[in-house]
């Protein structure tokens, strides 16, 4: 098994032997082909098996050691976090998240993890045409208060109630 989180040491591996080495060779030539209008530029691919670095590959001026904003990378990661503390009964995804931030007559104390998983809590965030880290007002806020970034994600007004309205990407 290779080590156990990200580091300088992770070992690779081979690609397994049921991997279509010509798809995933078409599928990264794709990718890589410059800006897509509908999915736009794929800077980095990193995949991992068995905790090992099994394929990576980095677009023009990227590399190893290049710093990426995770952007939707983050919602996964988030997800599988949270479905391990379902499954270890730590968390129940249709109680609400709790905030110190909520008290009991905001409306935002109401939101459930599932709500908040579902990009359907109801705040308002829109990451709509955003070229860069800073375009969209959530990010923007989050990055440029570094010290404070947990407030950028829970004060963040309502603008519809709960479970009503995905989140704009």
């Amino acid at each position: 098994m290779g080590a156990s989180w990200p580091t300088r040491e992770w070992s690779t591996a081979p690609l397994a032997n049921d991997v279509n080495q010509s798809t995933l060779d078409l599928a990264m030539t794709e990718a890589f082909a410059g800006p897509n209008p509908d999915l736009g530029e794929t800077r980095a691919v990193l995949i991992v098996q068995g905790g090992r670095i099994v394929f990576e590959r980095y677009g023009e001026g990227y590399s190893a050691e290049t710093r990426l904003i995770s952007w939707s990378m983050a919602k996964s990661i988030t997800h599988a976090l949270v479905g391990a503390a379902v499954l270890q009964e730590r968390v129940d995804i249709d109680t609400p998240l709790s905030s110190p931030h909520w008290q009991a007559n905001d409306p935002r104390a109401a939101i459930t993890w599932r709500s908040f998983l579902t990009m359907t809590d109801g705040q308002r965030w829109s990451e709509i045409n955003a070229e860069g880290v800073l375009d969209n007002d959530f990010r923007a806020h989050a990055l440029r208060q570094r010290p404070q970034r947990h407030r950028a994600l829970c004060c963040k007004p309502t603008d519809h109630p709960s479970d009503r309205h995905a989140l704009e990407l």
